[in-house]
């Protein structure tokens, strides 16, 4: 079983390994990522501290997590995203669990909660932000 966070933010408690996907497939896929198909398929616009927020170096206009264990070209990636990002299933839609489907929430504050207290159920009950 594996832990961490992929570009999506997502906590990946998963049975199947994750991997790694380039900066350079990110880039292939930068319009499912965007900042601009976030706010236009929510009908939103989002504050320019929760785009910051979620704006990693290389990766501008794209919504991913800083949080992500990288190693500078390359991020660690849950199998789900990583099976989106796959040739064969180019789609315009983000992988189900990106920030850009739905799941930009910001950060909580430390003094709402401690971060090992934080569970991703939580997160969205008590997300600063909602689409």
């Amino acid at each position: 079983m594996c832990f961490g966070r992929c570009p999506s933010d997502r906590f990946m408690p998963c049975s199947e390994a994750p991997g790694f996907i380039s900066m350079k497939v990110l880039h292939k896929h930068k319009e499912r990522l965007s900042v601009a198909s976030y706010e236009s398929h929510h009908r939103v616009t989002l504050p320019d501290d929760l785009v910051s927020f979620y704006t990693v170096p290389g990766g501008e206009g794209m919504l991913l997590s800083r949080s992500a264990r990288n190693n500078g070209e390359k991020f660690l990636c849950c199998p789900s995203c990583r099976n989106s990002f796959a040739k064969k299933r180019l789609s315009s839609a983000p992988p189900k669990y990106a920030i850009c489907n739905g799941f930009a929430i910001g950060k909580i504050p430390r003094s709402v909660v401690k971060e090992e207290d934080l569970t991703p159920i939580m997160s969205s009950l008590i997300a600063p932000v909602r689409p």
